[in-house]
């Protein structure tokens, strides 16, 4: 979410602070992604347990993937 957060503050006009308030809001979890979530899949994917994973993408976004990606967008009514 770092990322995606400096990227936003560089990029996108308007309310930036609203706009990754929103995101959070929209992922089931409901919080920013910590390096630590990150680094805790990198780390058991280097550990023997994981030898049998190949060819995977492992999405680590909180249930973002799976939420269907709503639209944020599709909430505003058009004038």
């Amino acid at each position: 979410m770092d990322l995606l957060y400096k990227y936003l503050m560089i990029n996108e006009p308007g309310d930036k602070e609203g706009i990754l308030g929103e995101l959070v809001d929209r992922n089931p979890i409901k919080r920013k992604a910590e390096p630590s979530d990150i680094s805790s899949v990198v780390a058991f994917l280097c550990f023997s347990a994981a030898s049998y994973v190949t060819g995977q993408v492992i999405y680590v976004d909180g249930g973002f993937t799976v939420s269907g990606f709503p639209n944020p967008s599709a909430d505003h009514d058009e004038d």
